[in-house]
C-alpha cells in the first residue's frame, strides 16, 4: 500500500512537471525557412510534449536578416507563430552570450512585431564565466569580452561581465510590453555567485551531463545542495544531454518520462524549486527517441 501511495504521488507530481519540458534546438539556421524541416522539428516537439524551445544560432540568422526590421524578420515571426498556434509551444526562448545581441537583435525583434504569438518569451544567457577561456589570455571569453573592455581575464572579471549582462537582460524584461522571463545556464558556481545570479533570473539551468539519470544526479548533488541554500531560492531546471558521450544511448532504451521520474525520486529531499527538465539537444535526441519508439513497439 505504501509503495502504491508513493508511486501515485510521484505520478501526480510528474503529470504537472512533464508539461514543462524544454528542448534546445541546435542548427536552427538550417531549419528556419525550410518548411519541411520546421514541421519536422515542431512535430517532434509536440509529440514529445515539449512546451518550450530554446533557439541556438540566432547570431547566424542575424547575418541573414535584419532582425529589427518587420519586413525582413517575417521568416522568424512566421516560425514562432506556427510553433505557438499549431504545435502547442508555450514559450520560445532566445539564447545568446552577450548583452549587445540581446539589445540590438532580440529585443529589437520583439519591438518590431505586433502580435504576442510572434514574439520571444524568454532570454537565455549562455556565457560560461567559470571556463579557463575567460581566465587565460588568448581564450575566447578573455579576448572577445574582457580584455577589450578593460575587465581582468579572471574568474572574478568574467563573473562581473556575466552579471552585467544579466542586469541588462532584466532591464529589457522590465521594459518589454510582452512578458519576458530571464534564465541563465550555469555549469560551475559557488554560493556567493549563485546568490548574486538569483537576483536577476527567473530560473537557473544546471547541466547533469552523464550517461544515465543516477549518475547525472550524483554529478550535481553538490550543485543542488548549494542551490538549496540560496537566499532567493530560484527555480531550477536540470539539463540532460543527448550527445553520444552522455545520454544518447540511455534515451534509446528509456523514455523521457521514465528518465524524469527517476531523477525526481532521487532529488525529492532537496529544498529547491524544480522547474523544467531541459534536453540538449534536438538532432541527437530525435535519433535516440526514434530508436526507442521503434524498439518499444
Amino acid at each position: 500500500m505504501r509503495t502504491l501511495l508513493i508511486l501515485v504521488t510521484f505520478l501526480f507530481v510528474f503529470s504537472s512537471f512533464s508539461a514543462q519540458r524544454t528542448l534546445y534546438v541546435d542548427s536552427f539556421n538550417a531549419i528556419l525557412g525550410n518548411q519541411e524541416k520546421e514541421n519536422e522539428l515542431l512535430t517532434f516537439v509536440k509529440n514529445n510534449e515539449f512546451k518550450a524551445i530554446i533557439l541556438y544560432e540566432l547570431h547566424i540568422i542575424a547575418k541573414r536578416i535584419d532582425m529589427s526590421n518587420p519586413k525582413t524578420n517575417t521568416i522568424l515571426a512566421k516560425f514562432i507563430n506556427l510553433a505557438k498556434k499549431q504545435y502547442e509551444v508555450q514559450e520560445v526562448i532566445a539564447s545568446a552570450e552577450n548583452k549587445s545581441f540581446f539589445i540590438n537583435h532580440i529585443s529589437a525583434y520583439n519591438k518590431s512585431r505586433l502580435k504576442s504569438s510572434e514574439k520571444f518569451d524568454g532570454l537565455n544567457l549562455e556565457y560560461e564565466f567559470w571556463q579557463n577561456s575567460a581566465s587565460n589570455y588568448g581564450g575566447y571569453y578573455c579576448e572577445n569580452y574582457l580584455r577589450k573592455n578593460e575587465i581582468p581575464c579572471t574568474r572574478e572579471g568574467s563573473f562581473k561581465n556575466f552579471i552585467a549582462t544579466l542586469s541588462i537582460m532584466k532591464l529589457l524584461s522590465k521594459e518589454s510590453d510582452h512578458p519576458i522571463k530571464i534564465e541563465a545556464y550555469v555549469g560551475n558556481y559557488n554560493k556567493t555567485e549563485v546568490d548574486e545570479i538569483s537576483k536577476y533570473v527567473d530560473r537557473i539551468l544546471v547541466s547533469a551531463y552523464e550517461k544515465n539519470t543516477e549518475e547525472s544526479f550524483k554529478s550535481i548533488k553538490k550543485a543542488l545542495t548549494i542551490l538549496s541554500q540560496t537566499t532567493f531560492k530560484p527555480n531550477v531546471s536540470v539539463i540532460f544531454s543527448s550527445e553520444v558521450e552522455f545520454m544518447s544511448g540511455y534515451f534509446k532504451y528509456n523514455s523521457l518520462e521514465k528518465s524524469e521520474l527517476e531523477f525526481l525520486s532521487l532529488s525529492k529531499n532537496y529544498n529547491f524549486k524544480l522547474g523544467k527538465f531541459i534536453y540538449y539537444k534536438y538532432f541527437e535526441l530525435k535519433n535516440s527517441v526514434k530508436y526507442y519508439n521503434f524498439t518499444s513497439k
